[in-house]
């Protein structure tokens, strides 16, 4: 897949390792040279990223949405949280399609991880505006009705599918001590995404 490019990571159930997908498929790409965001899409169970607001997805200008991305280090992915209540209400095909313009003006690869997707909307409107959908499925874990569901309603949906990644226990394990430094590294943000910022930061700018 050449850039720019967006791929969403979902699961069939909780738990399969869509975090640990998503996370090091931004780092790998990152460390090779690419710019890539990493986006935090889980507002049920946000797992990359802990913040109190975030900006919405909507079709409306106003608000920068990369004004609320931390900026990565060189060689790692900048990451941006996608996960107050708000999101998922302003969330459709139409809403999301200026906001992932925005995403491939500036990065050549942008990374989503989305709850899992039989459970969410939200996780099927991202999955299905991205331009490829990866998999992620536990080792070890017997199937459900959840993977039939999850790749039926892929397949209704016309969303393209790169593939499945197996993910192990140990390693899934060993992923939370990266969730928990990267959560205490974020910026906080606003309650209200439409006040004012404040101490010299970049979030919340009005563009519009």
């Amino acid at each position: 897949m050449s850039p720019p490019a967006i791929i969403a990571v979902t699961s069939a159930t909780p738990r399969d390792g869509a975090s640990m997908v998503a996370t090091g498929l931004a780092h790998g790409l990152a460390a090779v040279g690419h710019q890539v965001l990493l986006v935090d899409g889980n507002v049920d169970s946000p797992t990359l990223a802990n913040a109190p607001s975030a900006p919405k997805l909507s079709a409306r200008t106003e608000y920068d949405v990369l004004s609320y991305l931390r900026t990565g280090a060189p060689g790692a992915p900048s990451v941006l949280a996608l996960i107050a209540p708000g999101v998922a209400a302003s969330c459709t095909r139409e809403t999301a399609g200026p906001t992932f313009a925005r995403f491939r003006e500036r990065f050549a690869f942008t990374v989503i991880e989305t709850a899992a997707l039989p459970m969410s909307g939200m996780a099927l409107t991202l999955s299905c505006a991205a331009d490829g959908v990866i998999i992620a499925l536990k080792q070890g874990r017997a199937a459900t009705d959840a993977d039939q569901e999850l790749m039926k309603i892929l397949r209704a949906a016309h969303a393209s599918i790169l593939g499945v990644v197996t993910t192990q226990p140990k390693m899934m394990r060993g992923f939370e001590d990266y969730r928990k430094s990267l959560q205490h590294e974020l910026i906080p943000m606003r309650a209200l995404p439409d006040e004012p910022a404040r101490n010299g930061g970049a979030l919340g700018v009005r563009v519009g």
